[in-house]
């Protein structure tokens, strides 16, 4: 068992044992602890340049479209001439 699964099985023995009034308590002190580790669910973390370096920078996309759409159109036409057959 792992040291973190150790305290969260004590921390439930010991809320077992805790009078009923004093949950609310605890409930309110756990909170307080998430909110200050939680990030802030209206910051925005910028995704920018994660990818730079990587080697995208080298794809000439324009060219990759081009391409496929040629051959694309180059299947089509010749599906279309060998129907006719």
């Amino acid at each position: 068992m792992t040291t973190r699964a150790i305290e969260l099985t004590e921390i439930k023995r010991d809320l077992a044992n805790l009078p009923a009034d004093k949950l609310a308590e605890v409930r309110e002190y756990v909170r307080k602890l998430l909110k200050n580790i939680r990030p802030n669910p209206g910051h925005v973390e910028s995704l920018e340049g994660i990818w730079e370096g990587l080697g995208w920078e080298k794809l000439d996309l324009e060219e990759e479209i081009r391409t496929l759409r040629g051959e694309a159109s180059e299947q089509i036409l010749k599906r279309f001439d060998n129907s006719g057959d």
